[in-house]
C-alpha cells in the first residue's frame, strides 16, 4: 500500500474513533433522561396494575352474587324464631338503598330487651352463612343492669335483594 493509501486509513479510522467518542458521550448525557422515563413509566404501570385490582373486587363480588340461588335472604322473623335467642326481639324495617346493578340492600333494626350474648354471637353467624348473607352494620351492647353474659342490644342488619 502507498503511502496516500496508509494515510487515508489512518484519517478514516481517527474519524470513526471521533465519532464513536461523540456518540458514546451523547448517549451517557441521556441515559439519565432515559431512566427517569423508565422509572415513571414503571410507576404508572404499578398504579394502573392497583387501579384494575380495585376495579376488580366490585365485579368479582358481583359474579358471585349473580351465581346465588336465591333473590333474597330469608326473612329475619323466620331466622330469629328458627335459630335466635329465645326472647323476643323488637324488628323495624330501616331504610332500602340500590347496591350494586340489579340489588338493593335493605337495613333492619333488631332490638333485644336482656339477650344472651354467646346466643346473639351463634344467631349473627348464622345470619352471615345464609345465601345471600345478612350483615352486621351495627351493634349496640348496653351490660349495666344485666346479668353476666347478657345485655340489652341494639343491631342494625342488612340483606341484598335482587331487585326483578
Amino acid at each position: 500500500m502507498n503511502r496516500w493509501g496508509t494515510r487515508i486509513w489512518w484519517v478514516v479510522a481517527w474519524a470513526v474513533l471521533g465519532l464513536g467518542l461523540i456518540l458514546s458521550l451523547q448517549t451517557a448525557r441521556q441515559q439519565g433522561a432515559a431512566r427517569q422515563r423508565l422509572q415513571r413509566r414503571q410507576q404508572d404501570g404499578e398504579a394502573l396494575h392497583a387501579l384494575l385490582a380495585e376495579q376488580a373486587k366490585p365485579l368479582a363480588i358481583r359474579a358471585t352474587l349473580e351465581k346465588l340461588s336465591h333473590d333474597t335472604p330469608p326473612p329475619l322473623r323466620e331466622l330469629l324464631a328458627a335459630h335466635g335467642p329465645a326472647v323476643p326481639a323488637d324488628l323495624r324495617r330501616r331504610e332500602s338503598r340500590t347496591s350494586a346493578a340489579g340489588w338493593q340492600a335493605q337495613r333492619w333494626e333488631v332490638h333485644f330487651e336482656s339477650v344472651d350474648l354467646a346466643a346473639l354471637a351463634k344467631w349473627l353467624r348464622i345470619l352471615e352463612w345464609q345465601q345471600p348473607p345478612w350483615r352486621l352494620i351495627e351493634g349496640d351492647w348496653h351490660h349495666a343492669d344485666h346479668p353476666a353474659g347478657a345485655a340489652r342490644a341494639t343491631l342494625i342488619v342488612e340483606g341484598l335483594h335482587r331487585i326483578q
